[in-house]
């Protein structure tokens, strides 16, 4: 579980991930607040689910860096505008579910009486 953002708590100073995720041919962020896709960041989460002591809802810090220049809102000034990540897990040992059953052929309606 990464420790919070504080003073003392350099991002120098942190763990990293032996994995990294070269972030070329991203396009300019040129609207504020809308959505952009990163690169496929499966490598450095899996790195971090993997460590001991991982535990559903543990928080987790990206550090990026390079040249250039983006700007982006922090979760505790503009929580909605802050950057999100969405993780989807899939479960590569787990059966896939059964079809569900097929239905009984519904009644035919009833016939008009004379």
């Amino acid at each position: 579980n990464m420790p919070t953002f504080s003073e003392g708590m350099e991002l120098s100073n942190r763990l990293r991930t032996k994995a990294s995720v070269t972030w070329d041919s991203i396009p300019a962020w040129r609207e504020p607040g809308a959505e952009h896709a990163s690169p496929d960041l499966s490598a450095v989460v899996q790195e971090l689910v993997n460590r001991a002591g991982w535990s559903k809802n543990n928080a987790m810090g990206f550090i990026i860096s390079g040249t250039g220049g983006r700007t982006a809102y922090s979760f505790d000034k503009e929580r909605l505008r802050a950057p999100r990540l969405n993780i989807v897990f899939f479960n590569q040992f787990r059966p896939p579910l059964a079809p569900p059953p097929s239905l009984p052929p519904s009644p035919p309606p009833p016939s008009p009486s004379p």
